[in-house]
């Protein structure tokens, strides 16, 4: 005989700006994200302090003009990659992730096929950014480069590439940016919401039967 137990309260989350803000109120100085810095070092972060940089990053994407455009990012797992991820998503503009193990040609073909303008990447694509900058990756507006190394200096975070170029900055710099503008009080973030239905990211196939193709997904389907 079946019996009729009850069933567990579920919070209703409409959003991912919902999501964080559930968070936030219930779990705020718990650790959300633990990763070892080296052999001695493991660094704990907050569910406070991983919402903060979550805004960092989108509100100096906001102050650029960027928050609304198609971001796209490559490289490892890692603590920052989440935070690209789901600043991108609490904004109003579009995410595009891209395999990390694809061939050059494809991952140069998702960029484009996507009208991706700002690239967040890690430094193993260095050598992929430098040869594309001012060709086949012309249309980017920023690139952000991202060091998983918690010990690099801000000057390893950076690359000699990047010369005077306002394209390009490290991911450092620009969530350090980020926090400056909220510490001066800056809210713009907050107007930039994408609907229930709206496209919110493109997620590209193999491509195994030719070129990658983008499928389409809203908030809802996240």
């Amino acid at each position: 005989e079946l019996k009729n137990y009850p069933l567990y309260e579920v919070t209703p989350v409409h959003s991912v700006r919902e999501l964080l803000k559930i968070a936030e109120d219930e779990a705020a100085d718990k650790i959300a994200f633990r990763y070892r810095v080296n052999a001695d070092t493991i660094h704990d972060i907050t569910y406070r302090e991983f919402i903060r940089d979550v805004y960092a990053i989108g509100s100096a994407l906001t102050e650029k003009g960027l928050i609304d455009a198609h971001i796209a990012q490559i490289g490892e797992n890692s603590y920052r990659w989440i935070t690209v991820y789901l600043a991108a998503l609490a904004g109003d503009g579009v995410y595009v992730p891209v395999d990390k193990d694809l061939p050059e040609a494809d991952i140069l073909n998702i960029l484009n096929h996507s009208d991706s303008t700002v690239l967040f990447y890690s430094k193993n694509y260095d050598d992929l950014v430098k040869r594309n900058a001012d060709g086949a990756l012309s249309r980017i507006k920023l690139f952000v480069r991202v060091v998983n190394d918690d010990l690099a200096s801000d000057e390893d975070c950076r690359a000699d590439y990047f010369v005077e170029d306002p394209r390009f900055v490290s991911y450092r710099d620009f969530t350090a940016h980020g926090h400056a503008l909220l510490e001066e009080g800056y809210d713009k973030f907050d107007a930039h919401v994408s609907g229930e239905y709206d496209l919110k990211m493109i997620v590209y196939t193999s491509g195994t039967t030719g070129l990658a193709k983008g499928g389409m997904l809203s908030e809802h389907n996240l």
